[in-house]
């Protein structure tokens, strides 16, 4: 094997570690950090956003009291259709809010599936191009 096809085995392995760091670290930014408190929030409605494809994004839209202020906000996260119907019928959800920006708050504090690939695509990618590189050197 030649070195030209190591370099990009070596930058594929590495596009792929710098993404899954970005997703992990995403939720640990000082505007949103990885600690959220739990509230019991009022059901609103949810913002439909259709993406152009066949995809239409769910934004729920909760009511809730925090350090005696009533907000009334989307969560920055979208959900399926079939959670929010479930939190449509159940009329009340646990959020998790931001702290330091109460405004701002997340439905589920779950690792999801595209996460999950992209990890696991990291580690495979890096894996690779290690199982490579040993074989070609030695």
């Amino acid at each position: 094997m030649d070195i030209g096809t190591l370099i990009v085995l070596f930058f594929v392995a590495a596009f792929f570690d710098a993404v899954t760091v970005m997703v992990i670290r995403q939720g640990n930014q000082q505007s949103s950090p990885v600690i959220f408190r739990a509230l019991v929030a009022i059901w609103r409605g949810s913002l439909d956003q259709p993406t152009g494809e066949a995809v239409t994004l769910r934004y729920p839209t909760f009511s809730y009291t925090y350090q005696g202020r009533t907000y009334c906000a989307r969560s920055v996260q979208s959900v399926s259709k079939r959670h929010a119907r479930r939190m449509a019928e159940a009329g009340t959800c646990t959020i998790y809010l931001n702290p330091n920006h109460p405004a701002t708050f997340i439905t589920r504090k779950t690792v999801g599936l595209i996460t999950l690939t992209e990890l696991a695509l990291a580690i495979a990618a890096l894996g690779a191009t290690l199982w490579i590189a040993a074989s070609a050197w030695g």
